[in-house]
Order: C-alpha cells, then sequence, then structure tokens
C-alpha cells in the first residue's frame, strides 16, 4: 500500500537531500520518470517541478494553479509506481502548492 502525505509546509521549504535506497546511478533517471509522467499527465502546468528520491520515498513539489492538477501529479506519480517494480516505493509526498 502505497502512503501518500501532503503536509503543510511554509513555501520556503526545502526537500532532503539525503542518501537514497535506489542507486545513485539509477536515481537520476528515475527522478526523470517521475517528473515526465506528471509532465505528461498534467500537459506541464506544473510549475518549478522537483522530483526527489530519499529513504524509500518520493518527494514532489512545485506550484499549479488548481487542486485537480495537483491530483493529476500524484495520480501520475502513484501509477508509475504500480506499473515499474523498479519504482515502487513506500511513500510519496506531494508539497505541490496550488496558488
Amino acid at each position: 500500500m502505497i502512503q501518500v502525505k501532503t503536509p503543510e509546509l511554509p513555501e520556503t521549504t526545502r526537500l532532503p537531500t539525503s542518501a537514497s535506497s535506489v542507486p545513485a546511478s539509477s536515481n537520476g533517471l528515475a527522478e526523470g520518470k517521475f517528473e515526465r509522467a506528471i509532465r505528461r499527465a498534467t500537459s506541464d502546468k506544473v510549475r518549478e517541478l522537483q522530483v526527489k528520491i530519499v529513504d524509500d520515498g518520493v518527494f514532489v513539489s512545485g506550484r499549479c494553479g488548481s487542486f485537480y492538477c495537483k491530483q493529476q501529479a500524484q495520480q501520475a506519480a502513484i501509477a508509475l509506481m504500480k506499473a515499474d517494480p523498479r519504482l515502487a516505493f513506500d511513500s510519496l509526498v506531494n508539497r505541490i502548492d496550488v496558488w
């Protein structure tokens, strides 16, 4: 079961940068896959999109204009986790801000 967390954090909060369970060589590739899936699902409506993989979790941040767009980004990340066993992480933290 994938846990989805949407914490209330200040806009200036940075994503963690600790070591990941995914090997460092493929970490960037996995983050790129998540980013492309989110951009495709939201028609590239998430601004300043960042994806970080840290300790069995995926952190997604950025800004978008609606809660629907935020939900689309979250669902795209979850679908990718279910489709690719190498990207099956325990949690997804959605820090996309809606303006």
